[in-house]
């Protein structure tokens, strides 16, 4: 093995979750490698181009209400270049109606319960009361305590604020919509962070959604990791770890594939819950435990990116699609709305999303038949979508945005057994935030808590 630079801290993975952890540590003085084992950082939030024309699904959001969130600070206090604007709120449909209902910021309990009579195929009648009273309890959670109650399943809490079954149909309803998954999983898996977090963010504006310029990784990663190399860190990209080095029961480094060593006092993974078990000599129960419940309900998306020669698509913001049972269809995003600089004059593009379990995902015919479902859902929504679709492209994503909305097994911060291994993704706990902020929190949080380790 060829020995390399002595560092404080090795981050390892250079999604969001690893740059604000990297950028954190630069930041606290300390000597930090960040290893990005893609061709560049923020790979997984790269935008997808098709003839020019730049699409992207994860939309950060910005937590301004939860103290103004971790991807924003962390940009800030290490001087990256990063510019966005706010997207325009959600909007909703559900199929077959041919009403797209715009989905205002609401205040209170009382203007969601408006909101969602409008929208519910369901009457509202003498629940409505009962309806505002939950809600009114749900926005009244502090946004600390919010965070705090991400292994608490959000069933349990609707059942002891005394709603009743029908009422907690109704709210998984609309939690499953807001959180891109059906209302059996909503129910089973969603904890109170994870529902109420998306629905006070999305709805009530507490984290409302960005278009960084020109796209994520672009706009907010990569301009991350060059200013973590101009304070003085280090990044190797599109080198891959084989290992993580352990002596003595303690983390001293990471070995890569050219056989090339970095040795550190601490090595922290930021990389996704599937990659921890490949490169870790062992692996701890409570670990374990975190990939296996990563893996049980490991699930499918697939995206679709289509340029349009017609003006058929008329939706102006992120909509959500609902089914008639109120389980969530797909995500729209119209590009040439919220990014027009970056679509083509006189051009239309459309970005479509669609979570699948496996055995949807198998239902439908894997990949080409998810295509097919997502290219349905917008002929029927736009007609004359199939028609004038000149190009498209298709995506599916690796990693995935929603676990850290769901109670059960997690990665720890740190490891029980191995000393100075630290777990800083979006897979382990504690996070403070959502989608893309969620990894972003994951990496700010276990920053500190490892610089006042070292300190």
């Amino acid at each position: 093995m060829t020995s390399q630079d002595n560092f404080d801290v090795v981050v390892v993975g250079a999604g969001m979750a690893g740059l604000c952890c990297a950028a954190t540590l630069v930041n606290r003085g300390l000597k930090t490698l960040l290893v990005a084992e893609t061709p560049e950082v923020a790979w997984n939030i790269r935008a997808v181009d098709v003839e020019g024309n730049k699409g992207y699904v994860q939309h950060p959001m910005w937590s301004v209400a939860w103290g103004g969130g971790s991807w924003y600070r962390v940009a800030r206090e290490i001087g990256a270049n990063v510019t966005f604007h706010v997207a325009p709120p959600v909007d909703l449909t559900i199929k077959g109606s041919g009403v797209v209902h715009e989905v205002p910021i609401c205040t209170s309990g009382a203007a969601m319960t408006d909101l969602f009579a409008a929208m519910s195929p369901m009457p509202l009648g003498d629940l409505r009361a009962e309806f505002e009273r939950v809600l009114d309890a749900a926005l009244a959670i502090p946004y600390q305590e919010l965070i705090a109650m991400d292994e608490v399943p959000i069933s349990k809490w609707l059942s002891e604020q005394g709603a009743d079954p029908i009422l907690q149909f109704m709210i998984m309803t609309f939690v499953a919509n807001v959180c891109e998954t059906t209302i059996p999983i909503a129910t089973e898996h969603i904890s109170v962070f994870g529902a109420w977090g998306m629905v006070r963010s999305l709805i009530c504006g507490e984290g409302p959604v960005v278009c960084p310029d020109p796209d994520p990784a672009q706009g907010v990663g990569i301009p991350i990791g060059q200013a973590i190399e101009r304070r003085g860190g280090t990044v190797w990209r599109g080198r891959k770890v084989k290992r993580v080095i352990v002596d003595d029961g303690r983390a001293t480094g990471v070995e890569m594939e050219d056989g090339s060593v970095a040795s550190a006092r601490v090595v922290a993974l930021s990389c996704g819950t599937s990659r921890v078990p490949k490169i870790l000599p062992t692996i701890s129960p409570e670990v374990q435990a975190a990939i296996d419940h990563a893996f049980s309900l490991a699930g499918e998306d697939v995206c679709t990116y289509t340029l349009l020669s017609e003006p058929v698509v008329d939706i102006k913001s992120y909509t959500m699609v609902s089914d008639t049972d109120g389980s969530n269809l797909a995500f729209l995003f119209p590009m040439h709305h919220l990014s027009p600089g970056h679509t083509t004059p006189g051009k239309q593009f459309l970005a479509a999303q669609g979570f699948y379990t496996p055995e949807q995902y198998q239902a439908l015919g894997e990949r080409e038949g998810a295509v097919k479902r997502l290219n349905e859902i917008c002929e029927e929504l736009f007609p004359g979508f199939t028609a004038a679709t000149e190009t498209q492209k298709t995506q599916r994503h690796r990693h995935h945005w929603i676990g850290p909305l769901l109670h059960g097994p997690r990665l720890p911060s740190k490891d029980s057994q191995i000393e100075g291994l630290w777990f800083s993704g979006d897979g382990s706990r504690p996070v403070a935030g959502l989608g893309v902020e969620a990894a972003s929190s994951a990496g700010l949080l276990r920053a500190h808590a490892i610089a006042d380790s070292l300190a």
